[in-house]
Order: C-alpha cells, then structure tokens, then sequence
C-alpha cells in the first residue's frame, strides 16, 4: 500500500490530535489535560504560531492517518544559525516497520534543505528503553550528541530538609 505525506493545516488539528492522544497512551503519560481535544486545540496553536512549526502527516492509501512528525524552529551559535528540532515522530503500531517512519523523516530532511538549516536534532529514548528508536535513527544518519535536561515552569518541586 502506497502512503501520502503532506505538510499540516489547521484543518488538520483534529487529526493530529487523535494521533498525539494514541502516542501519550502508548507511552503512559499522565497529564491532567489528556485528551484528544486539548491536544488538537493545541496542535491548531502550534500550526498558528511564529515562528514557523511544521508537522507532516502519513496517511495510508484510504485517506487514514496512520503517522505524523512536528519540526520546530531554533537557532544556536554552536550550530552556526536556524535548525530544526524534531520534537514529536509517531506512526500507529499496526503500521509499524512499513517504512512510513522513513518517509515522514525524509519530509524533515528535505524541509531543513529547503529552508537552509544547518541541522535537525531530535531527542529519543535512553537505548536502554528504546533501542529501535536509536537504531532507526542512527540507520537514517543521525549521530549521538549528547543527553538533553529539561526544566518544567510552574512545576514547583517542595524542597528536601
């Protein structure tokens, strides 16, 4: 079966969002706000906003979703200027090792080239909890650079005595 990338729209919101809420199962993530319509009303935030975030999504031959990848915009020094960060990149199980992940990936590579970025980073799983990830992009020649930390705001921690 042959599947169609294209770059999402706000009318595609809804989508992404089904898609996202499937993910965050998935990965068992809890959050107060988990729900397929928080995550569309969020993704129609993210194609509206500036700069620029990108997402493309899969779809198999029947017009159904079955994928999707956002890239965001960022620029460092170390990286001589804008590169693009793969933020989320997600094909449903039953479609897994068909090669859409390859194909949704290629989408970002061909994004960065056109829009002249030096590079696209993406943070995956520790190898440890998820060695396909790893493998799959190191095969799509993506190398180790090293551990990202992140600090939640509003996410007040109670001090230790």
């Amino acid at each position: 079966m042959g599947y169609v990338i294209h770059e999402a729209t706000k009318k595609d919101a809804s989508t992404i969002g089904k898609l996202v809420y499937s993910l965050m199962v998935e990965v068992e993530h809890q959050s107060p706000n988990m729900n397929e319509t928080f995550y569309a009303m969020k993704a129609g935030e993210l194609l509206g906003s500036e700069p620029a975030n990108y997402v493309f999504i899969a779809s198999d031959g029947y017009g159904k979703a079955v994928g999707f990848i956002t890239i965001g915009i960022t620029s460092a020094i170390y990286a001589e200027g804008t590169f693009g960060v793969i933020n989320e990149l997600y094909v449903v199980p039953e479609v897994r090792s068909s090669g859409i992940g390859k194909l949704l990936l290629d989408a970002a590579k061909r994004l960065a080239a056109s829009k002249g970025w030096t590079r696209l980073e993406v943070t995956a799983a520790l190898e440890r909890v998820n060695p396909r990830a790893i493998r799959f992009y190191q095969r799509e020649e993506f190398v180790e650079s090293g551990p990202r930390l992140k600090f939640e705001l509003g996410q007040k921690k109670e001090a230790s005595t």
